[in-house]
């Protein structure tokens, strides 16, 4: 590929300040659901930073989902333990 890769730039201030503000939110978006593999999978900040690196925000909507169903397969399964421990005599 020896085309150069050319990009336009709107001159319209309000929608390059649009623009910068939907992609901060976008990042931010992202960085919280790293925070929350972070915190279901019990790791540091740094080691899951490194760990997931950029998956793409799909995959890591995915991942969290996946996680989130799995604690609460945990969660109903232990309540589930208790209630059937209190039928009993």
């Amino acid at each position: 590929m020896d085309t150069p890769l050319v990009v336009d730039t709107p001159d319209d201030p309000e929608f390059l300040k649009q623009f910068a503000r939907a992609s901060m939110l976008h990042a931010h978006l992202d960085n919280t659901l790293k925070m929350f593999v972070r915190s279901f999978e019990g790791r540091t900040i740094e080691g899951v930073l490194g760990y997931i690196g950029y998956q793409g925000a799909a995959r890591l909507r995915a991942r969290v989902a996946k996680l989130a169903r799995d604690k609460l397969d945990d969660v109903r399964a232990s309540q589930t333990g208790r209630r059937s421990d209190r039928s009993r005599p």
